[in-house]
């Protein structure tokens, strides 16, 4: 009996070596895609680490941001929405999710998670340009500075400036 149960647990073992490493290698072709361009092929690779883990936090949260910066902030919303018990748990996926939601003109939902995400903490590039947007598209330059000065105190680089001035 122990002969069998230890045999079991020795393919649930390389079972799960498999999926991890069909996980890894699916995320490694997605950003490799991704770096050298090519959106359509790492979006291929993203679905396809998902679909062999869809809890796999790291490719949810990178297909995620690659919906909303390939302008599919809706999209993005849904695919974190169906995973909604994740992405409450995680902080990145919550800014991610919160981004998309700014991204599609939410701003009001969005604004309530991203206070809560910098509350107590440093500023965070991509919630202080998120704020800042929300601000200018309120009208109000002065707070929307606020944030956009903040976004690039955290990190004094040019495609940070060029990012911010986009707004």
């Amino acid at each position: 009996k122990a002969e069998a149960e230890g045999a079991i647990i020795g393919k649930a073992r390389r079972g799960e070596s498999e999926v991890l490493a069909a996980e890894s290698s699916a995320v490694a072709a997605s950003w490799s895609s991704a770096r050298d361009r090519d959106p359509v092929l790492a979006e291929r690779y993203y679905r396809q680490a998902l679909s062999i883990d869809p809890r796999f936090v790291l490719a949810l949260h990178n297909f995620s941001a690659h919906l909303v910066g390939t302008g599919r902030a809706a999209e993005a919303v849904r695919a974190l929405e169906d995973a909604q018990v994740l992405v409450n748990s995680n902080r990145n996926l919550r800014q991610i999710r919160a981004r998309a939601m700014v991204a599609m003109g939410r701003g009001a939902e969005a604004e309530g998670e991203l206070l809560e995400l910098t509350r107590g903490r440093p500023p965070n590039i991509d919630n202080e340009r998120a704020l800042g947007a929300l601000e200018l598209k309120r009208g109000n330059v002065a707070a929307a500075k606020r944030h956009f000065d903040l976004a690039i105190a955290v990190n004094d680089s040019a495609s940070v400036r060029v990012n911010v001035a986009a707004h």
